[in-house]
């Protein structure tokens, strides 16, 4: 079970990087933009690949929400059978 819990901390701490990453990509770009001189039709194309970018931070921030549920979920599954479980170890020191 640790090793599970484990496993799904590590995910969690890999997706949170990868939207703090994206969100740095997302500023620099922003960055950029705003340098540069634009026609009508990158003006548009470029709001396009935002809305993406937007949408692609919603979903990892859903999948990370989604994890960090499970990692609770996991945790509170683990303590519980770690309860039910003390009672055999007590009875298997004093046999």
């Amino acid at each position: 079970m640790e090793k599970v819990l484990e496993e799904k901390e590590r995910e969690l701490n890999a997706k949170e990087e990868e939207r703090r990453q994206i969100c740095e990509e997302n500023e620099e770009l922003k960055k950029r933009v705003e340098l540069q001189t634009f026609n009508a039709i990158d003006v548009e194309r470029m709001k396009r690949e935002m809305q993406v970018v937007e949408r692609d931070i919603g979903e990892v921030e859903v999948a990370r929400n989604s994890w960090e549920d499970k990692s609770w979920d996991l945790d509170s599954t683990t303590r519980q059978k770690f309860k039910e479980l003390r009672p055999f170890s007590s009875n298997q020191a004093r046999l």
